[in-house]
């Protein structure tokens, strides 16, 4: 049976190789001008039903570039074809379809369309632009239709795009995800989304296009090889193609506040040199009065951040665009400052316990990136190469106090008070332990890679056999690392009167490589001629080895012989190494080495039909993902340990995706189902023990076993030009079998927390989104969008009290979260916008003794953009924040954030002078609550101060490219 099914397969897919019957033509303005994407639909001559829809795309005939349409017919029947595009007359054309036996196209006359225009005497008429259209399967924006806050980045602009959300600088357009971003279709900072939100400036921009971009192996073999990935592409106005853009804005304000942003790019007809600057103390704060900051929690960053980025990238460009040679390279310094409180509840079978924390710390880092990448594209072959390395400082300080409680404290007040001299007895018979922390560290890292790819067709002609290929790559990473850490601890047991006083000091240098070498064959079942279907699999064998190094020295200072707290205060080391050496701590301290040689051998196809635009695209992939693995661990801590593994990991990837687009919109869908496996760590394994942090000890466990996840995914989406509707839909499953946990054991007489890993079943999670949005009225005014993400999660763990045996906790979490917005713009005059968003989060347990948990996070945001007489312009924010059901009362609080920005523009709108407050009603706090089956964490964190600051901003442009004539004769 399993024979016949596959032969009934194959011969289905072998008739889907037989080129279909199809006219093809031009649509040309009164001029025969070809218009590009023009609307060509089939009609039935019976009903006037559509059969078909295809739109005018670029071809090349003889080095000349023509917009043509294709649409599939069928031999000795008659059609109908309407035509239509904006801003022309619809026109209608029959067409009698008459072939010979072996011909497949026929050529249709030019159609012409003449513009749709009204001569109305003495009246001036504004149109309401245009903000989005369907071009094949390219979704176009129009820059010019969006109502920008003067001074404006490009992250502003793709907040305002219809259909679009922008949220921890990740973009989704129509609910999928964006996979690179792209300026004038060529790479920008190796498609960093951030490198281009927060440098490129808005007026540079002429449209945003976006699509589903072939792969550089589907531009090589010339079909689709199922590496396409939705990108969002970038076309900046002619006059700034050819020549230099720069913007510069410097900016200073109360509360010490500053910011100078500098964007410098060259452009010339093969090369693009682009300079970035960025230096400031703002945490890279939006602008005020942006539409589609949804986020439930004030967005004022954690903690204070102190930024300097320096970028600079070059491209050159060859024939086509995989002939090129880019260079990336940056310069980032980061001094955070960061501040946090934090409430814990610890779920615990016999009672719950608390614990009350304060942290503060300031850690700097700073790094140095380069990166080089080359591509060339022959007619048979093709090479690329990325080599990159960075290398990276840190240093910084912390500084903690927590105190642990068998009662729930009245707030975090009472944390202060614990460390009091003369604490009120009540609440000190509560507290098991009380803990001082104080450290500072430094550490540096160097790293190497390096990537290469060779791909070959084996034949010289254009038959099937010729499609095939051969790849060849090879990978290769290096990095070397080190950190020194100094520590001192102090630790009150309350319950015994015990104290327990550390002064630590650790080095841990660290080394490691892995390389990699894979061969991969693709043979070509089917491949049509023109790239419509196609069919094929590929034999894969790679080779992995990686090597870890690693060394912990600990050393415990407050044992050496001479010791006082007053001689050896932070940062102090005895005089000799012989000294050190001697208060080595060799229960604690190790040395590692493990190597991993892995062998990846497997087989997947592929399968893809039509392009999506004038025939549905569907595609349909699968892989077994079966590696052959081998560790081995040469351990060493008191004594020696020598251990070695081997795994068959079986880890299939299976999948299909169908996507249709045409000019009155898009269908999209996906599913996919995925298996992995994953396994302990080899020092988990080991039957050790680790007490460095007398609170919290760690078992190993030699008896753990891989963990399993099955995962399901789909998505569904559907777009409508005509009212600029958006619906979609997404559902996910996942299950863990033998998840790896841990257990649990807290003494609750001195709050020491012991842990081991262990296997156990009962992980699992569902979960759903939606996403739609509508014009609701005629003149497209009025926009409603709304989203909406639901989750439930089965977590299970193993936590219990020393003394009793080992309890499953099933804790049973559901999130929920959802916004509405609501968009008004008028013009480029007026824009309001309203949003609402809720955010809610619920926990309940089988035990008996569990504390039910729901909290909620709401918020009210209405923000605009007006523009004013004298040629000022005005945007402002106003949002509610509450939160509700947190257990410290003092969390549970409402505040009210108010931004706005006063700009006005000189020099023909060259010279901009803004003005921005920022929290003008001083109530910003920045608080979260996290949940899962070991306990609920509520904290809150420093944030941005309130402050006025003052914006110079100055544009430069040089150069100005003049529009490329389609046509000899239009020179």
């Amino acid at each position: 049976m399993l024979r016949k099914f596959t032969f009934l397969l194959f011969l289905l897919m072998v008739a889907t190789t037989i080129q279909a019957r199809h006219i093809t033509g031009k649509v040309v303005d009164t001029d025969h001008r070809d218009l590009e994407g023009a609307t060509v639909e089939l009609l039935s001559i019976a009903d006037s039903s559509v059969i078909r829809v295809a739109q005018t795309k670029e071809v090349q005939l003889w080095g000349w570039k023509q917009w043509v349409y294709e649409l599939d017919v069928e031999n000795n029947k008659s059609y109908l074809l309407r035509v239509s595009m904006l801003g022309y007359q619809t026109q209608y054309k029959k067409v009698d379809v008459k072939m010979a036996d072996r011909a497949n196209e026929q050529r249709v006359d030019d159609i012409v369309l003449a513009e749709n225009a009204r001569q109305l005497s003495e009246v001036v008429v504004k149109a309401t632009k245009i903000k989005m259209v369907m071009k094949g399967d390219t979704v176009v924006y129009d820059a010019s239709a969006f109502n920008l806050s003067e001074g404006s980045m490009l992250d502003a602009l793709v907040q305002q795009m219809p259909g679009a959300t922008l949220e921890n600088g990740v973009i989704k357009v129509n609910g999928r995800t964006i996979s690179s971003l792209l300026v004038d279709g060529r790479d920008f900072f190796n498609g960093d989304a951030s490198k281009a939100m927060e440098n490129l400036p808005a007026y540079t921009v002429d449209k945003i296009k976006v699509y589903d971009k072939a792969g550089r192996e589907s531009r090589f073999q010339g079909v689709d090889m199922g590496d396409k990935e939705l990108v969002l592409d970038v076309n900046l106005k002619k006059q700034y193609k050819h020549g230099n853009i720069s913007n510069v804005d410097l900016a200073l304000g109360s509360s010490d506040r500053y910011q100078a942003r500098l964007f410098s790019m060259f452009y010339g007809k093969k090369s693009r040199l682009t300079l970035t600057g960025n230096v400031n103390n703002v945490n890279n704060y939006r602008v005020p009065g942006q539409d589609n900051v949804t986020g439930d929690l004030p967005d004022a960053g954690s903690g204070l951040s102190a930024r300097k980025q320096f970028g600079l990238e070059y491209r050159f460009e060859g024939k086509t665009e995989d002939d090129y040679y880019k260079t990336s390279n940056s310069y980032t310094a980061v001094d955070n400052d960061n501040t946090s409180r934090t409430n814990a509840q610890t779920f615990l079978t016999g009672g719950d316990y608390y614990n009350l924390s304060t942290n503060a710390n300031r850690p700097k880092n700073y790094t140095l990136y380069t990166r080089h990448v080359f591509s060339r594209m022959f007619k048979r072959s093709m090479l690329f190469g990325d080599v990159n390395a960075s290398h990276s400082h840190s240093k910084g300080w912390n500084s903690s106090m927590s105190g642990r409680f068998n009662q729930k404290p009245w707030g975090m007040s009472a944390l202060d008070s614990i460390f009091m001299p003369n604490a009120d007895h009540a609440l000190m018979q509560t507290v098991i332990n009380r803990v001082r922390n104080a450290g500072k560290y430094q550490g540096e890292s160097t790293s190497f890679s390096g990537y290469f790819n060779h791909s070959i067709k084996l034949g010289k002609g254009e038959d099937l056999w010729s499609q095939n290929n051969i790849s060849l790559e090879a990978n290769a990473h290096y990095n070397r690392s080190s950190n020194d850490r100094f520590a001192l601890n102090r630790i009150d047991y309350l319950s015994t009167g015990a104290k327990d006083d550390r002064n630590q000091f650790s080095q841990s240098p660290n080394k490691s490589y892995d390389y990699s070498l894979t061969a991969e064959y693709t043979h070509f079942l089917i491949n049509d001629s023109a790239g419509v279907r196609n069919f094929y699999v590929r034999p894969r064998y790679a080779y992995k080895q990686s090597y870890d190094s690693q060394t912990y020295d600990l050393y415990r200072l407050d044992q050496l012989a001479d010791y006082d707290s007053l001689s050896y205060g932070m940062g102090v080391l005895p005089s000799t190494r012989e000294a050190l050496l001697s208060v080595k701590d060799g229960n604690n301290s190790y040395w590692s080495d493990q190597m991993t040689r892995t062998h990846d051998a497997d087989v997947s196809f592929v399968f893809s039909s039509g392009d999506g635009v004038q025939r549905p695209r569907f595609m349909a992939y699968g892989n077994p993902g079966l590696s052959f693995k081998y560790d081995n661990l040469v351990y060493y801590r008191q004594r020696s340990y020598n251990t070695s593994r081997h795994d068959v990991l079986f880890q299939p990837n299976l999948g299909m995706m169908y996507q249709f687009n045409d000019s009155t919109g898009n269908v999209y869908a996906s599913f996919n189902y995925r298996s992995s496996e994953s396994q302990p760590g080899m020092t988990s394994m080991l039957d050790i023990r680790d007490d460095a942090n007398p609170l919290y000890v760690t078992l190993g466990n030699t008896n753990l076993k891989n963990a399993r996840t099955h995962s399901v995914n789909a998505q569904w989406g559907k777009f409508q030009m005509r009212t600029q509707s958006m619906l979609s839909l997404g559902a996910n499953y996942s299950i863990t079998r033998n998840a790896l946990a841990t257990a649990v054991v807290y003494d609750k007489q001195t709050g020491v927390t012991t842990s081991q890993p262990r296997n156990i079943n009962g992980n699992w999670q569902v979960g759903g989104n939606a996403f739609a949005q509508r014009v609701l009225d005629k003149k497209k005014h009025l926009t409603l969008q709304g989203n909406i993400y639901v989750n439930y999660n089965n977590s299970v763990d193993l936590t219990t009290v020393e003394g009793m045996d080992n309890t499953r906790s099933d804790v049973h979490n559901t999130m929920a979260s959802g916004s509405v917005g609501l968009t008004y713009q008028l013009g480029e005059g007026l824009r309001l916008s309203l949003t609402p968003a809720v955010n809610y989060r619920h926990a309940t347990s089988d035990r008996k003794d569990f504390s039910e948990v729901s909290a909620w996070n709401y918020n009210f945001r209405f923000s605009g953009m007006v523009h004013l007489p004298w040629s000022f312009e005005l945007s402002s924010d106003l949002t509610s924040y509450n939160r509700r059901g947190y257990n410290d009362d003092q969390m549970n609080t409402s505040e009210w954030v108010w931004n706005a920005r006063l700009t006005r523009g000189f020099l023909k709108k060259r010279l901009t002078l803004s003005l921005d407050a920022f929290d003008i009603l001083a109530q910003l706090k920045n608080t979260d609550v996290t949940l899962n089956s070991q306990g609920r964490t509520e904290t809150w964190r420093n944030s941005l101060p309130r402050y006025v600051m003052v914006h110079l901003s100055y544009k430069f442009n040089s150069g100005m490219a003049k529009p490329k004539p389609r046509y000899p004769w239009e020179n």
